[in-house]
């Protein structure tokens, strides 16, 4: 998948020398980590990450390497209070996260709490009991600054608009 997205990149016009941000949403936000990493690597201009939803990626030695390779970028995981798919794989199977989360315990209305680079903050996601999951937690991301869920058909015959 690499060859092709740095194949794409060209093609729209974005070289190395560019600004690149990456951005994606659930296994999108897992290969935006992935991606910003190995970008970062064959020497693109990386300004920014963001992923909302996101999943863990690595073990603890690919998020310290991954932190450390990215140390001047920003990277924002988002998380939702109310969100299961952050909690996957389970932190035991030794996975981690990358980057800084920026925690909602509700709607965006709510405000948010910029946690702790621990990749575990014990103070936001991590800590939230399994019973407080929603699967519409994991489609309502800028909920509700936006109308409907991430998505389209299916979440909205489950969530609502």
């Amino acid at each position: 998948v690499a060859g092709a997205i740095r194949k794409g990149l060209r093609s729209i016009g974005c070289w190395k020398a560019e600004p690149l941000a990456v951005t994606g949403h659930s296994l999108g936000a897992a290969m935006g980590t992935l991606a910003a990493f190995e970008l970062h690597a064959q020497g693109y201009n990386l300004t920014k990450v963001f992923t909302f939803g996101s999943p863990r990626v690595g073990n603890a030695a690919f998020a310290r390497a991954a932190d450390a390779a990215l140390a001047a970028v920003p990277v924002f995981r988002v998380t939702r209070a109310d969100d299961p798919v952050v909690h996957l794989p389970l932190y035991d199977m030794a996975f981690r996260h990358v980057g800084t989360e920026v925690y909602y315990r509700g709607a965006t209305t709510e405000g948010f709490r910029v946690c702790n680079r621990s990749h575990e903050d014990a103070t936001c996601a991590f800590l939230v009991p399994a019973s407080e999951f929603r699967v519409c937690g994991h489609l309502r991301y800028l909920h509700p600054a936006k109308n409907g869920t991430l998505s389209g058909p299916m979440g909205e015959s489950q969530c609502g608009s």
